[in-house]
């Protein structure tokens, strides 16, 4: 199953603002840039996270 991370992909900016700190991020990062969302396979980590578990 692949699962549509895009919905929560958020900038760095925004991070700072629900967290009420600023992160300690080098001067020429750009704050308010959002990443592209690498695809996942929630299925793996499910599979681990469930053999590691029991």
């Amino acid at each position: 199953m692949l699962t549509d991370l895009a919905p929560y992909a958020v900038s760095v900016a925004q991070v700072e603002r629900a967290a009420g700190f600023t992160l300690p991020l080098p001067p020429n990062v750009d704050k308010t840039a959002i990443g592209g969302i690498w695809p996942s396979d929630v299925e793996v980590f499910q599979r681990r996270k469930h053999a590691v578990c029991q």
